[in-house]
C-alpha cells in the first residue's frame, strides 16, 4: 500500500506564478469582464429602449471603454519592465564603478610601496582622487561614503606615521655639503645619495600633508572643507619637512601625539570642534598654535619645545593641558580664553613645566582653575592684566627673572612655598 505522502513533503506554491504573469491574468480578467458586459449589459439595461442602436451604440461604447483600459495598462507594464531594467543597468553600471575604484586603490597601495618616488607619488593622487568619488558618490548614503573615504584615509595617515631610517640623519642631511663630523665624514658620494633620496621622500610626504590640508578649508572663512569630516592620526610621525596645516577645520579627533617635527610647524587659525592631542611631542623648530579655536580637550603634555612656541589668542572650551613640558625658546600665551563662566569642572594644567626663556601669560581670561605650580622659570615671566575668575595656583615655582603678577584675582591665589630671585610685581 502506498504511503501517504507528508503535508510536509508536498512542494508548497508560493505564488511565484502569479508574481511571474499577473500582468496576463489581469488582461484576461479585464477583456473576460469587458466582453461580458460589452453583450450581457445592453441586454439587461435594453428593457427601457425600443430602438436597436440604443443597444449596439451601448455594447460599442463598452467594448471601447475595455480597449482603452487593456491599451493603458499595456503602456504601465511597458514603462514598468522599462524603469525596472533602467535600475537594473544602474545597479550594474555602479557595481563595476566601484570595482573599477577598489582596482585603482590596490593598484595605489602597491605604487605607494614602489622604491622610485614619482610612482609613490601616482600612488599618493591616484588615493586622494579615490576619496574624492567616493564623497561625490550619489548611490551611496553618507555614511557610506564617509566610510569608504576614511579607509583610505587611514592608509595616507599611516604612510605619513612610517619610519624612513634617512630622517635620523636630518641634521646632517639637511646642509649643503657633508660635515667634518658625523655618519658622512668623508662619504661625499653616499651624502649626496642620501641626501637625494630623503628630499624625494619629503615630497612624497609633503604631497600628502598639502592635499590634506587644501581639503580642510572651507570656501568661506571658518568653514569646515570636504576632508573635515574625518579622523586623522598622525601619533608617533616623524616630520622631516615642514607642516603647514593652519587655517584647518576638524570636526573630529585629531593625534598628532609622541610626534617630531624637525622642521617649522604651523597649525595656527584652526578649529577643532573634537578632542585634539599634540602630547609627548618634540618641536625642534618654532611652532605655531595661535589664533586657533577648541571645542573639546586639547592637550599638549610632556611635550619639549626646543624653538619658539606661540599660542595667543586661542580659545578653548574644553581642558587645556601643557603639564610636564620643557620650553627652550620663548613662549607665548598671551590673550587667550579658558573656558566661559557656566562651565565647572575643567582646568589649565601648566604644572611640572621648565621655561628656559621668556613666557608671556598677559592679557589672558581664565574661566576654569589655573595650575601653574611646581615649574621653573628661567627668563622674564609676564601674569599681568589676566583675570582669574577661578583659584590659580603658583605655588612651589622658581622664578630666577623679572615677574609681573598685576592681574585681577577673583577667587584664592597661591604662592606658597615660591622663591623669587628677581623683582616681583604684584597687585597693591
Amino acid at each position: 500500500m502506498a504511503e501517504t505522502p507528508k503535508s510536509s513533503d508536498i512542494p508548497k506554491r508560493t505564488g511565484s506564478w502569479w508574481s511571474k504573469n499577473w500582468f496576463c491574468t489581469v488582461l484576461i480578467a479585464v477583456a473576460v469582464i469587458g466582453g461580458l458586459s460589452a453583450f450581457g449589459l445592453p441586454l439587461i439595461v435594453s428593457q427601457p429602449f425600443s430602438a436597436g442602436d440604443s443597444i449596439s451604440t451601448l455594447r460599442q461604447a463598452i467594448l471601447a471603454a475595455t480597449g482603452g483600459v487593456l491599451a493603458i495598462l499595456t503602456l504601465w507594464e511597458n514603462r514598468r519592465k522599462n524603469i525596472q531594467e533602467k535600475e537594473k543597468n544602474d545597479q550594474d553600471h555602479t557595481r563595476q564603478v566601484h570595482a573599477e575604484r577598489r582596482s585603482r586603490y590596490a593598484k595605489a597601495i602597491e605604487q605607494l610601496a614602489d622604491e622610485k618616488a614619482p610612482i609613490r607619488m601616482g600612488g599618493v593622487y591616484t588615493l586622494v582622487g579615490l576619496v574624492d568619488e567616493w564623497l561625490e558618490e550619489e548611490n551611496l548614503s553618507e555614511p557610506e561614503r564617509l566610510k569608504e573615504g576614511q579607509v583610505i584615509i587611514n592608509n595616507l595617515c599611516a604612510y605619513i606615521r612610517s619610519p624612513f631610517t634617512l630622517a635620523s640623519h636630518y641634521d646632517e642631511l639637511k646642509q649643503d655639503n657633508p660635515g667634518t663630523e658625523g655618519v658622512y665624514q668623508d662619504k661625499v658620494q653616499e651624502f649626496y645619495a642620501d641626501k637625494a633620496t630623503l628630499n624625494s621622500e619629503a615630497d612624497v610626504r609633503l604631497g600628502i600633508i598639502k592635499e590634506i590640508h587644501d581639503r580642510l578649508r572651507g570656501l568661506k572663512e571658518e568653514t569646515p572643507g570636504t576632508w573635515s569630516y574625518f579622523e586623522y592620526d598622525f601619533s608617533g610621525s616623524t616630520f622631516f619637512y615642514p607642516v603647514d596645516l593652519s587655517y584647518s577645520y576638524y570636526l573630529k579627533s585629531i593625534t598628532f601625539d609622541g610626534s617630531t617635527y624637525q622642521d617649522w610647524t604651523n597649525f595656527s587659525n584652526s578649529i577643532y570642534e573634537g578632542s585634539a592631542d599634540f602630547s609627548r611631542s618634540i618641536y625642534k623648530n618654532e611652532v605655531y598654535f595661535s589664533s586657533s579655536k577648541y571645542g573639546d580637550n586639547a592637550y599638549f603634555s610632556h611635550s619639549i619645545y626646543q624653538g619658539e612656541a606661540i599660542f595667543r589668542r586661542c580659545e578653548h572650551k574644553g581642558s587645556i593641558i601643557f603639564k610636564e613640558s620643557i620650553y627652550g625658546g620663548n613662549v607665548d600665551f598671551e590673550k587667550c580664553i579658558y573656558g566661559s563662566r557656566n562651565i565647572n569642572n575643567l582646568k589649565v594644567d601648566f604644572t611640572n613645566s621648565i621655561y628656559i626663556s621668556d613666557v608671556d601669560f598677559s592679557a589672558t581670561e581664565y574661566n576654569f582653575s589655573a595650575d601653574c605650580s611646581n615649574s621653573i622659570y628661567c627668563g622674564k615671566i609676564n601674569f599681568s592684566d589676566s583675570t582669574y575668575f577661578q583659584s590659580a595656583n603658583f605655588e612651589n615655582s622658581i622664578y630666577n627673572q623679572e615677574v609681573n603678577i598685576v592681574a585681577t584675582y577673583e577667587d584664592s591665589t597661591y604662592f606658597n612655598g615660591s622663591i623669587f630671585y628677581n623683582s616681583v610685581h604684584f597687585n597693591n
